[in-house]
């Protein structure tokens, strides 16, 4: 592949391997967290430099107004 043949920068290949990890240390579909785990998983979020976004660009969360919500149980 491109790092094999060197044809990516450093910074590529650690964001690279950064984006592997992140991958493999997520939690699974489904996954029953306690209450501690999900507070802590949402500290370490908002820890992040741009929390509303994965490193690969995908949104981890949407805010939904109170209108929005009353719209989808009428």
């Amino acid at each position: 592949d491109a790092v094999d043949r060197g044809d990516v920068n450093k910074e590529e290949q650690h964001r690279a391997i950064a984006l592997t990890m992140a991958r493999a240390a997520a939690i699974v579909v489904g996954q029953v967290l306690s209450n501690d785990e999900m507070s802590q998983l949402l500290d370490e979020l908002f820890a992040c430099e741009v929390p509303a976004y994965t490193p690969d660009g995908k949104k981890t969360f949407v805010v939904i107004d109170d209108y929005e919500v009353e719209k989808m149980f009428h």
